[in-house]
């Protein structure tokens, strides 16, 4: 094994990279892109005709959320068709959700790193189906993503008046933690 390291995968073992794939994600001092794999994978797929390929669907969405903007208002129609209950139906709101988010596809977003130190910017996009924000870093006049998160709204909280949504935040945005 690599280094003297009894249970390392010697391939797993490099140091002094400037970057290479981590938990799915191609990371470098720059950015954080997401697989090019995931994002084909997507994009190679037919509209979903059964239940199970919408499910095959959502997974793979699923996979790339961190770098899809308002994930959750993009994929409500596909979880409104695989609801539970229901018999899978396939409509042309599933067709157009589906063909823009393999148009956003296209030029995928890339994440900047937070530094340490930097002011972090939060903004939020309420929707009566989803709650949805963006942690910003600035450089410069440039705007960084530097997270995605997204949560849609079901049973009681999409019954929320507009004005009274924005209190709902917290739901919205996980732990401090788990984003940097």
């Amino acid at each position: 094994m690599a280094f003297g390291l009894k249970n390392a995968d010697s391939a797993k073992c490099v140091f002094g990279v400037t970057s290479g794939k981590f938990l799915g994600y191609i990371i470098s001092q720059q950015d954080i892109e997401p697989n090019l794999d995931k994002i084909a994978a997507v994009q190679a797929m037919q509209s979903p005709r059964t239940q199970k390929e919408a499910h095959c669907l959502t997974g793979r969405i699923a996979a790339l959320t961190r770098f899809i903007s308002r994930v959750g208002d993009r994929s409500l129609p596909f979880f409104k068709a695989i609801k539970k209950g229901r018999e899978f139906e396939w409509t042309p709101e599933c067709e157009k959700s589906f063909q823009e988010l393999k148009a956003y596809l296209q030029s995928p977003q890339m994440l900047a790193p937070p530094v340490t130190g930097d002011v972090l910017q939060l903004y939020l996009a309420v929707s009566r189906s989803a709650l949805s924000s963006i942690l910003i870093r600035d450089e410069g006049k440039v705007h960084k993503p530097v997270y995605y998160v997204s949560r849609v709204m079901r049973g009681l909280r999409r019954g929320i008046p507009d004005e009274e949504t924005g209190v709902c935040t917290d739901c919205c945005c996980p732990e401090p933690e788990t984003i940097l």
